[in-house]
C-alpha cells in the first residue's frame, strides 16, 4: 500500500498530535526574514530567521478510530510516541491544495528516516485506509 499525496513537501516541526491521523506542525515556508520573533496572526510566525506556518493537518488517505474508544487513544498514543513534539519532519501535500470538512489541510508525513508515517499507522492496524 502506498498513501502518498503527490505536490508540495515542506520541512515541518511537530507541534502537537490530536489523535491517530491528525497532528499540528509548524510549516517552514522557505522564507528568510529579519528581524525578532515575533506572531503575525493568521498562524504566521517569525521564528529564528524563517517565516513558519503553524497549522492542523490531517493524514492523506488514512482514517483511524475515534478517541472516545480504546483504539482511538490506542492509535493516538501510538502515533505520539512516532512523532514527539519538536521531531522534524516532511510534510507532503497536495498540488491543489484542499482542505477537508474541518479545515484541515491534507497531508503525508514522512519521518527523517524517510518512513511513511501513513503507511505505518494503517499497517500496524491503528488506522485503515480511506479514499474519498
Amino acid at each position: 500500500m502506498t498513501v502518498v499525496s503527490p505536490g508540495f513537501e515542506y520541512d515541518a516541526t511537530v507541534l502537537a498530535v490530536h489523535d491517530g491521523d491528525t497532528c499540528k506542525l509548524a510549516i517552514d515556508l522557505r522564507q528568510k526574514m529579519r528581524g525578532k520573533d515575533r506572531d503575525f496572526g493568521f498562524r504566521l510566525y517569525v521564528e529564528n530567521g524563517r517565516l513558519i506556518l503553524h497549522e492542523t493537518f490531517r493524514f492523506f488517505g488514512i482514517n483511524a478510530p475515534e478517541l472516545s474508544t480504546q483504539a482511538g487513544v490506542e492509535a493516538r498514543d501510538y502515533l505520539q510516541a512516532m512523532l514527539r513534539i519538536g521531531d522534524r519532519v516532511k510534510a507532503k501535500i497536495n498540488k491543489s491544495p484542499s482542505q477537508e470538512k474541518y479545515g484541515r489541510w491534507l497531508a503525508t508525513i514522512i519521518l527523517a528516516d524517510g518512513t511513511n508515517v501513513n503507511e505505518v499507522m494503517v499497517g500496524t492496524g491503528h488506522a485503515v485506509v480511506y479514499k474519498t
